[in-house]
């Protein structure tokens, strides 16, 4: 994914000048202007919030990247799908979770899902994750026995990662993706569940 990068040229007596030299104005008013026309026009006078770039291979066209784009560049390629606030207490319910893929990319591969961010243990619960609702479709990732025990930042066993056993031999090219609560916590327990995908194709 390219970026397309201007050149900046700095204005005549822009970087030549010495302590205590008088600019004159003809000089300032070319730096200022250059500022203007090359810097403020480009970035807006509040500052950049998006980054540009495409994903054409072309460096003559430039646009605003997606957020997706920009995760799977700072990810080495992975996006990155959350859901927070899981219910672990809900047997069998299923939490949708939107697939996002870059421009002209149509098939992923999940590479590992995290759960995090417990409100209690998760140690009774079990979930898995499908391509469809009520564990319909393909299994992405079967029944998994969750080891969440603590939910203290910065504590061994506060986190959990699953790579599914497929995930390097299966693709998938469907819109959502459902994390199923199989077994119940047994009590109110909450987290986060984070997927890592791969876009391939």
């Amino acid at each position: 994914m390219p970026f397309a990068l201007g050149v900046y040229t700095p204005a005549s007596g822009a970087e030549n000048a010495f302590p205590g030299q008088v600019i004159a104005s003809a000089t300032w008013n070319a730096i200022f202007t250059d500022i203007a026309a090359n810097g403020l026009t480009v970035v807006g006078t509040s500052g950049a919030n998006t980054i540009k770039g495409n994903n054409t291979g072309s460096t003559a066209t430039v646009a605003d990247l997606t957020v997706q784009q920009v995760q799977g560049m700072l990810n080495g390629g992975l996006i990155i799908a959350k859901l927070s606030g899981v219910n672990f207490n809900s047997a069998n319910t299923d939490n949708p979770i939107t697939i996002s893929l870059p421009s002209g990319i149509t098939r992923y591969t999940v590479v590992t899902f995290y759960i995090s961010g417990a409100s209690a243990s998760l140690s009774t619960a079990t979930c898995a994750i499908y391509t469809a609702a009520s564990a319909g479709g393909v299994t992405v990732a079967g029944s998994t026995v969750i080891t969440v025990t603590a939910t203290a930042e910065n504590t061994n066993n506060n986190t959990q990662s699953v790579t599914p056993s497929t995930a390097s031999t299966e693709s998938f090219n469907v819109g959502t993706l459902f994390f199923r609560v199989l077994n119940a916590e047994g009590s109110a327990a909450t987290g986060n569940v984070t997927l890592y995908i791969r876009p391939i194709s």
